[in-house]
């Protein structure tokens, strides 16, 4: 009896084995292809800081910085901690900036994400390697995967630190909950949207009973602590409270609250929506799955309608937006991804509802209701900080889905049980929805490649034309970094004004300069596009597309054939 379990035990070790190899695989093999990709929109800021690491460790921000039209005294009022940058500067002291090399060793947050949610889904579906392929082929994760910005590493340390602890509680392994304080505090330092952990770690803990296991939450506060303090010693003031107060609060106070959620958290909301429907799930079974009564079709059909509504408005509103009008084609994509995902989470919100109004009337404990009331935490605590905080991309909210894809195999699970589904049917649709995703993603992540391709391209190749010029160039994000790297230079009307015969180079996308007090002594030489065949943008204001920034647009990609990037030579005059 005693070697039939062993037997059992090796075996069942070999198959984890063989599933968590075949995950990292599929990872590796969707991202082998892009393992070259230029930096381009925030990857900039990782360099920077990673350069002034380099030079003085303790100190990420204490270099003077020209950031999007504003000449900083130190670099503090970048928006992000530094632990990224010190991943960034560890591999570049050792291997330089070489982008194949660095972004082969940030494979290790994807391969972090996958095998964690492997193991965590344990604990909510037994379709728990169906819950990894989902999650690395969904275009939100993939795309992120492939730039150096915090946003991925911060979801797989999250994910991480949150299966810690949860391991710590449910074992009672208090060597878990101090690592996972730990991990918490590596979180924090990673990306500031990460402090819903905080109160989801004490969700956690409260649904299971255990409040005592909350007070593990002062190895990450202490741990935070001390790095405030070391803030505070070079900067006299400290980077998170920078953060909050200096951006969210005194903006939004000044500007008035009524215009303030006007202008951003709407936006926000719309966006957040669109990115939702776009990125994660395939937007066809955010709906079919859940298509059981003739109550459902009715509530899909109302979405539809206000959604459309909305995109009526925002065909005539949008003729006086910077990047132009919205098409009906564009219009009619952004109420497909906006209606299944508001469909989604109604109905995820009345998935948990149940459970949250049987806990409260019964006051007693079930490990069902209690799982689904987590994760719901989880998920609604993040879509809300990222609708009334910083929000608006789909990089931003990577950080929710890991509980997203759960909740919807918990969901699909749970219909499929009450309105009678074959579990081979399950099992061919989550193979269904992997596939779509891997071909939706692959296509987005081409086209992401292509975008930053264009200012390493450009950088190392017309400028050339110009050779007998000073060339001062406009323009941030990865134009910048380039640019800078084939030695011309950064137009800082702070330290120096254009000069007679300068040739200056401005990029449409990448934050430029404004140019009105110039324009009268510039001539222009030149207007040189970037296109591409492939008809799919994901930042690119003229076809609305948006994944980095909602100013761009409201949808996550878009089909078109606009011009990758256009830009502008000029003489000075």
């Amino acid at each position: 009896m005693r070697g039939w379990r062993i037997s059992k035990e090796i075996s069942n070790k070999k198959s984890e084995f063989i599933k968590i190899t075949f995950i990292i695989l599929v990872l590796i093999t969707v991202t082998a292809p892009f393992l070259n990709r230029a930096l381009a929109i925030d990857d900039i800021y990782i360099d920077s800081i990673a350069d002034q690491l380099n030079k003085k460790p303790l100190d990420p921000y204490g270099f003077e910085w020209y950031m999007q039209n504003r000449n900083l005294t130190s670099a503090i009022i970048y928006t992000s901690p530094p632990l990224v940058s010190y991943y960034y500067a560890s591999i570049q002291y050792f291997f330089g900036k070489n982008e194949f090399i660095l972004h082969a060793f940030f494979i290790v947050f994807g391969i972090t994400a996958a095998v964690s949610i492997y193991y965590f889904s344990k604990k909510f579906t037994r379709w728990n390697m169906v819950a990894a392929l989902l999650l690395i082929s969904t275009p939100m994760f993939a795309i992120t995967s492939h730039n150096f910005m915090h946003d991925l590493p911060v979801m797989a340390l999250f994910l991480l630190s949150v299966m810690t602890f949860a391991n710590g509680v449910d074992r009672d392994d208090k060597l878990l909950l101090i690592l996972s304080g730990l991990l918490a505090a590596l979180t924090f330092f990673t990306k500031y949207n990460s402090i819903i952990l905080f109160p989801l770690i004490a969700i956690y803990a409260f649904l299971r009973k255990k409040m005592r296991y909350g007070l593990y939450l002062a190895v990450p506060i202490f741990l935070t602590l001390i790095w405030f303090a070391n803030e505070w010693y070079h900067y006299g003031k400290v980077h998170v409270i920078r953060f909050f107060l200096g951006w969210h609060v005194t903006k939004e106070v000044s500007a008035g609250l009524v215009g303030k959620f006007l202008e951003s958290i709407i936006p926000f909301a719309v966006s957040n929506l669109s990115q939702i429907g776009g990125t994660t799930i395939f937007f066809i079974f955010l709906v079919y799955p859940f298509m059981k009564q003739r109550k459902d079709s009715v509530l899909l059909f109302a979405l539809a309608l206000i959604n459309s509504l909305f995109a009526v408005l925002l065909y005539f509103k949008s003729s006086s937006f910077i990047s132009g009008q919205y098409t009906v084609f564009q219009l009619i994509l952004l109420v497909i991804f906006m209606t299944s995902s508001l469909f989604f989470i109604i109905k995820l919100t009345q998935f948990i509802a149940k459970p949250l109004y049987s806990t409260i009337k019964n006051n007693k404990y079930d490990e069902t209701n209690a799982n689904k009331l987590f994760l719901g935490a989880w998920f609604f605590l993040g879509l809300i900080f990222h609708t009334f905080v910083a929000g608006g991309t789909a990089r931003y909210l990577v950080i929710i889905l890991p509980p997203f894809i759960l909740l919807f195999l918990m969901m699909a699970e749970e219909y499929a049980g009450k309105f009678k589904a074959k579990t081979g049917h399950i099992a061919y649709m989550f193979a269904a929805v992997i596939v779509l995703n891997i071909i939706v993603s692959m296509a987005a992540s081409i086209a992401d490649y292509q975008y930053a391709a264009v200012y390493r391209d450009f950088a190392q190749n017309v400028p050339l034309r110009y050779a007998e010029s000073n060339i001062i160039f406009t323009g941030h994000e990865g134009f910048k970094y380039y640019m800078e790297r084939e030695g011309y230079t950064f137009y800082d009307p702070y330290r120096r004004k254009l000069q007679q015969g300068d040739i200056l180079i401005v990029p449409k996308i990448p934050v430029p300069r404004s140019l009105e007090n110039e324009k009268n002594n510039l001539v222009l030489l030149d207007r040189i596009e970037y296109n591409s065949h492939f008809p799919l943008r994901t930042n690119n204001p003229w076809a609305h597309a948006g994944f980095y920034s909602y100013v761009n647009g409201l949808l996550p990609f878009s089909f078109s054939n606009k011009p990758l990037e256009i830009f502008e030579v000029y003489r000075f005059e």
